[in-house]
């Protein structure tokens, strides 16, 4: 086998600049490049779970946004319940977290539970995003 590179005769110094330099080539280069799942027809389980997480993440994005418009209107029609609101929103995102993390559970460890996960957030955050609404009578 041929030695690439022979560092017996390199100072310590050198040698230290060597290693650095070649751990920085192992982790920039090894960092994986995320390919586009095709969601509308999954075949592998890694693409399910892309596609789940990415259903989940355009539900909380569109959550996101009722709720700073639902702030919005609890500002106007009573400052004063403004924390309330925003303590029950938190104490939502604690139940639908500890809730999708033990529905997952029974999938521990297996390639599946990503998904099975993000799709119990996708679908309560889902749900979140109609009652919201409903708190406030008049939304549009």
């Amino acid at each position: 086998m041929a030695t690439l590179v022979n560092i017996t005769g390199l100072s310590p110094k050198a040698k230290r600049l060597i290693a650095a330099l070649a751990i920085f080539c192992a982790v920039a280069f090894a960092t994986p490049v995320a390919l586009a799942a095709n969601c509308k027809d999954p075949v592998t389980q890694t693409d399910m779970n892309i596609c789940a997480a990415e259903a989940f993440k355009k539900a909380d994005k569109k959550l996101n946004a009722i709720y700073q418009k639902a702030l919005k209107k609890q500002r106007a029609a009573d400052a004063s319940r403004v924390e309330d609101f925003k303590n029950i929103q938190r104490a939502w995102l604690k139940y639908r977290d500890l809730h999708c993390g033990h529905a997952s559970a029974v999938y521990e460890g297996g390639s599946m539970q990503p998904m099975v996960r993000s799709a119990c957030m996708e679908e309560l955050t889902k749900q979140r995003i109609e009652v919201i609404p409903n708190l406030f009578g008049e939304w549009e």
